[in-house]
């Protein structure tokens, strides 16, 4: 009779840790993904300014280089109003609103002073400039 209680009474311990082991596992599943989902829309938003940022550039150096071409006073003007409207399209409902003044010193440099607000974050008056070379 010892030797039966024995048995059943390992038995019951084995259980309860393995039930303990349990409940701890789904704790730290269940905060692992709700701080996932806490930082997760920042990590977004950080990376869309990034490159909003890395595109502005670009646009600048080929606006340069379209100006160097063709001497046209308004091709700064002309893209970035173009990159405002497509960033619209591309984001509707984030309310990203990018204003830029560009300055061209030469045939050679420009630098672009842009401003950025992203309503749906609340990010108003994110500036940022952007410099070209030919």
């Amino acid at each position: 009779m010892k030797v039966a209680k024995t048995n059943r009474g390992q038995f019951v311990i084995i259980a309860v840790l393995m039930a303990a082991i349990m409940v701890v596992s789904i704790g730290a599943v269940m905060h692992n993904a709700a701080t996932y989902y806490k930082n997760e829309p920042w990590e977004e938003y950080t990376t869309l300014v990034s490159n909003i940022e890395l595109n502005s550039q670009r646009l600048l150096e080929l606006s340069l280089n379209n100006y160097v071409q063709t001497d046209n006073d308004y091709i700064f003007e002309d893209n970035f109003n173009k990159w405002q409207s497509d960033l619209e399209s591309l984001y509707p409902g984030v309310g990203i609103k990018l204003r830029c003044t560009v300055q061209y010193y030469s045939m050679f440099s420009a630098k672009a002073t842009c401003s950025l607000d992203i309503t749906s974050i609340g990010l108003t008056g994110y500036e940022f400039t952007a410099e070209a070379f030919t």
